[in-house]
């Protein structure tokens, strides 16, 4: 099925990007609020 199928590639990237994010340095990391603050300016969310 391939809606089956979308939702496994789904999946599988999002792990991908949490695992990278588990590589990344944490001095680096934002907070929640720095994040939204960024996305707001960028996307007017």
């Amino acid at each position: 099925m391939k809606e089956d199928e979308d939702e496994l590639d789904l999946m599988q990237d999002l792990k991908t990007v949490l695992d990278e994010r588990l590589q990344e340095d944490e001095t680096t990391y934002l907070t929640v609020e720095e994040s939204i603050n960024q996305l707001n300016k960028k996307y007017g969310l």
